[in-house]
């Protein structure tokens, strides 16, 4: 019974004796960091130009795929430093756009070659690097918020890949046919992009 007080006293004296936490990760400066990092988590269309970008690299091939996993997050990068320098950010309409482009190549079932892979996938994310450019504050600190954009879009496209090059290891028709079904999903999605931008 003695000791029981003698815990609530203690209890007591050190909920007296503190202070108020000041717990608000966003208020520091590493919050810009995850700021550039769950930006592009919430918005449903990097998600869908993500896996189009990592279906077509599995698609074309293992070695398309590692320079992939390269080249995603510096054009991410590329695409939200042209934004803060020109003042321009890529609308639905060219989201609408590009995302049903991927999605045709991808239904298509075309084996790009690396060099095309690569430039048509750069010129995608490099718009979605302008239109993450959105999420970034005035007085944030921008190296924090492009190197969360960049580590997203490397974690995501990577995992993607490999996810579907594992789906296309074994070379059974029900898979290729399953990644062309997601690119016109794909392509779908973006023709619903494209008419919402255009409406608006």
């Amino acid at each position: 019974m003695k000791r029981s007080g003698t815990y609530g006293i203690a209890i007591v004296a050190f909920l007296g004796c503190s202070s108020s936490a000041s717990a608000h990760i966003v208020s520091t400066r590493l919050g810009d960091f995850f700021t550039g990092g769950l930006h592009p988590l919430t918005d449903p269309v990097d998600w869908a130009v993500w896996v189009a970008v990592a279906s077509m690299a599995a698609l074309s091939g293992r070695d398309s795929a590692r320079w992939l996993v390269l080249t995603a997050p510096l054009s991410l990068v590329a695409g939200f430093a042209l934004s803060l320098f020109i003042g321009t950010r890529a609308g639905l309409t060219v989201d609408g756009f590009s995302l049903c482009s991927l999605g045709l190549l991808l239904a298509s079932g075309w084996r790009l070659a690396t060099g095309r892979l690569l430039f048509a996938t750069s010129a995608v994310l490099l718009l979605r690097g302008c239109a993450n450019a959105a999420g970034f504050a005035v007085g944030a600190d921008t190296f924090l918020y492009a190197s969360g954009l960049g580590l997203a879009g490397y974690a995501a496209v990577t995992l993607l890949s490999a996810l579907a090059l594992r789906l296309l290891s074994n070379e059974s028709a029900w898979r290729r046919i399953l990644v062309r079904v997601i690119g016109s999903w794909m392509a779908a999605v973006g023709l619903m992009v494209l008419a919402y931008g255009l409406r608006h």
